[in-house]
């Protein structure tokens, strides 16, 4: 992958994509990178710098587990302006350089080093437009195939080959070499949350994979479905599908992203919330934690937590609500169906505002007991093999003993024309008279009919606040 050919490749390929791809045209100039690394001496010089005009690659990958010796901090800045060891810098970042300077571009944005490290008011300001700084990057050099930014990812590949003896057409014989030919495989990269942004904002990207090199852009045929509905030229989204289809694909993506590792809890809002804001330009409905508003707002709150794997703690952050899947640190890989005989007419709510975390609702009310195993509700002063629900937990609750059962207030949020079934969440009230969501029920056919229909009988209309 490091080849003159296969640079020059890279370059002529780029200029194509450049020059005649509409839909990859047209990078956002309007906000450069504050700083960049300017590449001089055949690639055997690095600085950093505040100001330049031109064009730029920027580096997405992952920094592993361990921390890098090399960043810009306060105390650097000014040594790093004039030079840059690059001796010392980790391997990838070594490899983007050298990468960078043989497609013949002279800057290069790498997070570690165009951003301070130690201080919260750069970071403040800095990593909300890094989605932006990819979009505006002339190419993104992808480190796919690096779990850690010590690896690199110029090192040559070994690639499979299955060497059959063959008969040519005069009668000689000889070695036919077959090389596999992989489509899109699993990457470390792609465990990365950070990169789903990262990638989807990029107008063309060079992936250098544990296998191959892809040169991947807007278009490409070959790309993901979802990504080929981005035109970076107008960053906007062009999707021309009826609202549920649109809504098929954001939860599509919120599984990937919510499969893939964050270092902190409290950083998922920021890392999915470009592309969240180019689908609202075309659902044109308030997004609400991670949520869409107006008439998906219903089927939004029901999402699921992957349930192949058991709940991991529900993480402190008091400024995220309960109701949002970004209040916990799992994949959220499924939504309840609604099924056309369901209605959500015993539900409302009052418009949030984007970044609140109360959620004014009117619906239907009702207190059960929750079980040890956190799987079922049951009808207060009922025999306990008599349940009314099934359930599933968001996540382990601090609050809670969990060698008890508790009492919970459950909240109907759909059910069917005909009665007998509902969905809903299941809540817990506190001090403060608001309420914190901690999973989902429904009703179930494993349950008595008679006893789940009591139950929904007793259910009153209220007004509450969830936070």
């Amino acid at each position: 992958v490091a080849s003159e050919e296969n640079f020059k490749r890279s370059r002529e390929w780029i200029a194509e994509c450049h020059n005649s791809h509409p839909a990859c045209r047209g990078s956002n100039r309007s906000m450069l990178p504050s700083r960049v690394l300017k590449i001089s001496d055949e690639g055997n010089s690095v600085r950093l710098i505040d100001a330049f005009d031109g064009k730029y690659a920027a580096l997405s990958y992952c920094w592993g587990k361990e921390p890098q010796t090399i960043i810009t901090t306060k105390r650097s800045l000014d040594q790093w302006k004039k030079d840059i060891p690059i001796q010392d810098l980790p391997q990838t970042i070594k490899d983007a350089i050298f990468t960078t300077y043989k497609l013949g571009i002279l800057y290069l944005w790498v997070d570690s080093l165009c951003i301070l490290q130690d201080s919260w008011d750069d970071q403040k300001m800095e990593i909300p437009r890094m989605s932006e700084i990819y979009h505006g990057a002339y190419v993104t050099i992808s480190a796919a195939c690096a779990e850690d930014c010590h690896q690199g990812f110029l090192h040559r590949r070994q690639p499979k080959i299955a060497a059959i003896p063959c008969a040519y057409t005069d009668g000689s014989l000889g070695i036919l070499n077959l090389y596999q030919v992989f489509g899109v495989v699993p990457e470390p990269i792609h465990k990365r949350a950070w990169t789903l942004q990262e990638h989807v904002k990029s107008c063309r990207i060079l992936e250098y994979g544990t296998q191959q090199l892809r040169r991947i852009c807007r278009g490409d045929p070959d790309n993901a479905e979802i990504l080929k509905h981005y035109d970076p030229a107008k960053g906007i989204w062009t999707i021309r599908m009826v609202p549920k289809m649109i809504l098929t694909y954001w939860r599509r993506l919120v599984l990937d992203f919510t499969s893939r590792g964050i270092g902190h809890a409290t950083d998922r809002p920021l890392a999915i919330h470009s592309i969240a804001m180019e689908y609202q330009r075309i659902l044109n409905v308030k997004y609400l934690n991670g949520l869409w508003g107006g008439e998906f707002f219903s089927s939004e709150l029901l999402w699921e937590r992957d349930t192949s794997r058991e709940p991991a703690q529900r993480p402190n952050m008091p400024h995220i609500p309960s109701w949002s899947w970004f209040s916990v640190q799992e994949t959220i890989n499924k939504w309840r169906e609604w099924p056309s005989d369901y209605c959500d007419d015993n539900f409302r709510y009052r418009d949030a505002s984007p970044g609140s975390c109360m959620l004014n609702v009117s619906g239907r009310l009702r207190e059960a007991i929750w079980t040890v195993s956190r799987r079922f509700l049951l009808f207060p002063g009922r025999l306990e093999d008599q349940c009314v629900a099934e359930t599933i937990a968001d996540a382990v609750e601090s609050a809670f003993d969990v060698s008890k059962p508790i009492i919970v207030t459950t909240l109907e949020i759909l059910s069917k024309l005909s009665g007998g079934i509902a969905v809903g969440l299941v809540l817990s009230r506190e001090a403060n008279g608001h309420y914190r969501r901690l999973g989902l029920f429904w009703t179930s056919t494993e349950c008595h009919y008679d006893v789940v229909q009591e139950w929904l009988s007793r259910f009153q209309n209220g007004d509450i606040v969830i936070v």
